[in-house]
């Protein structure tokens, strides 16, 4: 039962609301028309506004609802199409668009570097050609620096068709230029004299560029402004310039003036009289740095530049010879970096010891006899300061092994358990090489050694034998060449 009712009310519902759309569609076919605007020669692309607002453009076919409405064409330089127009249900209503002209072409001229304007818009300079409408207008004409013309003007049918604007007229001031030397003037770029030059009410106002020129001196550039009315006083100082030639011992070098590199010795430049920090530099030398007072009497400088002889980083190597204490010849490898000192060192002794009896201590033997040669191989660290161009002084610390070793020369019952010793030397010293030559130095090493460690042998020897002891103990020298790199 309620099934059968819900179905009779469903298909109620469905029927209204059909009968509703239809009756909707209906009312609207019978409340819509068109308007056909037409286009010609004078309307095509015109705006179509209805009711006041934009539609469409010239030619279209507009569909609107049915009554009164208010239908314009609208084109510039045309005056206005404005009808009311009636439009019935399901009818088209035509409008052919003729629109009449209500311009004309004006040709304006004018100062030929003036600004032509016409209604507070720019449109071109010196000249202008083209259709403007009727009605009243305001022309100008402007330039910088001048004061503009402005006029009303109606324009109409019966317009010339040719308007002469009047040129804009100069706003003025006054402008005196002196200089302590006489100099050539140009006022934004074109001649105008030479100082002193005083022009009175014939520079207009704003900006202007002021430039002076005069041999050698230097140009001087300014940049003025001009006011209505008033004088500027304009005094310009110009420099003296200089032809100033660097030339350097050696040559080339790198130059600097006032700190920029200008280029290398020998170097011509044009300078202004007065003073400059000028620096010259190359490898392997010593920088020069001076102050130099430029005139046109004191322009021609030559600067002679100092060998460096020793460099913070590098190697080298020495032949030595060793006196004192452990004589004999002394070879030696070593390198600096940054100034930090690494070498590595050999002494082959030439003095022998003298004849060391050795005696039985428990039986009366005739003893035997022996001599002893040194052997030393060592290292040393140190940091060296470079004194002027060719001294370098490096203080230095290291260790070592002396090796003696021992030889029979006279025969006896009697001998050592072993004929070789050691000792481990520390020392303290310096490495002074004073160079003679680019890579060649003299050197000299004084030190002073003590024993650290010794061997059994050793230490049997060393209170027997000056000689032997003084091998490690005691201050020792040596001389020689080094070969640095």
């Amino acid at each position: 039962m309620l099934n059968a009712r819900a179905i009779r009310f469903f298909i109620f519902l469905t029927f209204s609301l059909g009968l509703l759309v239809w009756s909707n569609k209906a009312y609207a076919q019978n409340n819509i028309g068109w308007i056909e605007v037409k286009s010609t020669s004078s309307s095509i692309g015109a705006d179509i506004y209805i009711d006041g607002k934009f539609t469409a453009i010239v030619p279209a076919k507009i569909k609107v609802s049915t009554g009164n409405h208010a239908v314009s064409i609208k084109r510039d330089f045309y005056e206005d199409l404005n009808r009311t127009i009636n439009v019935k249900a399901n009818q088209s209503v035509d409008l052919t668009a003729e629109l009449k002209r209500n311009a004309k072409v004006i040709k304006i001229t004018t100062q030929e570097d003036a600004e032509i304007w016409i209604d507070g818009k720019m449109m071109a300079i010196g000249n202008y050609a083209n259709l403007i409408s009727y009605g009243d207008h305001i022309f100008e004409t402007r330039f910088e620096g001048c004061r503009g013309y402005q006029e009303q003007i109606n324009i109409n049918a019966e317009t010339v068709e040719t308007l002469r604007l009047p040129a804009p007229q100069p706003i003025v001031g006054s402008l005196k230029i002196t200089s302590n030397i006489p100099a050539r003037i140009k006022i934004d770029g074109q001649d105008a004299g030479t100082t002193p030059l005083e022009i009175d009410s014939d520079i207009t106002v704003g900006n202007h560029i002021i430039s002076l020129t005069a041999d050698n001196h230097k140009p001087e550039e300014r940049i003025i402004e001009i006011s209505e009315g008033t004088q500027i006083e304009l005094n310009i100082v110009l420099s003296e310039v200089v032809d100033v030639d660097f030339r350097s011992k050696p040559s080339p070098s790198l130059i600097s003036i006032n700190g920029e590199i200008v280029g290398t010795t020998p170097y011509p430049a044009k300078l202004e009289v007065g003073e400059y920090e000028v620096a010259i530099h190359t490898k392997n030398h010593v920088p020069v740095k001076k102050t130099v007072k430029v005139t046109s009497n004191n322009k021609n400088f030559e600067f002679k530049l100092k060998r460096q002889f020793h460099k913070p980083s590098g190697f080298y190597l020495s032949g030595e010879y060793q006196l004192l204490g452990l004589e004999g010849i002394k070879g030696s490898i070593g390198g600096f970096v940054k100034n930090i000192n690494l070498e590595a060192n050999a002494v082959y002794g030439l003095k022998e010891s003298e004849v060391i009896y050795w005696n039985s201590p428990t039986e009366m033997t005739k003893p035997s006899g022996y001599i002893y040669k040194p052997l030393y191989i060592g290292g040393r660290i140190g940091y060296s300061f470079i004194v002027g161009t060719r001294l370098r002084i490096t203080p230095q610390v290291g260790a070592g092994i002396l090796m003696i070793k021992g030889t029979k020369v006279e025969n006896g019952a009697s001998d050592p358990q072993t004929t070789d010793g050691y000792c481990i030397p520390g020392l303290v010293g310096a490495r002074v090489d004073f160079a003679i030559a680019p890579s060649v130095a003299i050197c000299v090493t004084p030190s002073y050694s003590f024993a650290l460690v010794e061997s059994k042998l050793y230490s049997q020897l060393a209170p027997a034998s000056k000689t032997i002891k003084g091998y490690a103990n005691g201050v020792s020298a040596s001389a020689g060449l080094c070969f640095f790199f």
